[in-house]
């Protein structure tokens, strides 16, 4: 399955979690890795020719994955903004027909790094990833792909972790 990594982290430089994943995905066949805070230099505007040129990508793919850290429970900014540009009416979704949209029948999943333990999730405390994660089904549902859940990578997780996310990709 050809498959499309969005890399969203404002700090790519820097991460250790994120470095890893991207440096295991990177060996998979039928893999592209868009690393676009240094394609876009973390701009949260794009031009005509950079949207249509990123829709492309996304046609070429039939899996779409984004991996970010998790910032304030959500996507960084320029990931969301870069979202909000590429994934548009008549291209992402279609109100009147849904099956015109591009993006109908693609898999879609998260790979999100979090700086936390896992403890820190629950539902009494800050919330579960996974209801944390509801704008990303939403997106899905909206535009027809199927959502395929997110993988959540620990501050405590290691090597084995890095394996079972990229197993996923074999």
């Amino acid at each position: 399955m050809k498959t499309l990594v969005y890399f969203m982290h404002p700090q790519a430089e820097k991460s250790i979690r994120g470095r890893q994943i991207l440096d295991c995905l990177k060996s998979k066949p039928n893999t592209t890795i868009r690393e676009i805070s240094t394609i876009y230099n973390k701009r949260t505007s794009f031009t005509p020719e950079e949207v249509q040129a990123e829709q492309e990508f996304i046609i070429q793919h039939e899996r779409i994955v984004f991996a970010y850290p998790m910032y304030w429970y959500s996507i960084p900014a320029y990931g969301r903004a870069f979202m909000e540009s590429v994934f548009t009416m008549g291209f992402a979704f279609v109100y009147a027909a849904k099956a015109n949209a591009k993006l109908d029948g693609k898999k879609f999943k998260c790979i999100v790094t979090l700086g936390a333990t896992a403890k820190y999730f629950t539902k009494e405390f800050l919330g579960t990833p996974e209801s944390i994660q509801c704008q990303m089904n939403a997106l899905c549902t909206y535009t027809g792909m199927d959502y395929q859940g997110s993988d959540f990578y620990y501050s405590e997780d290691g090597a084995d972790k890095v394996a079972q996310i990229c197993s996923a990709f074999d």
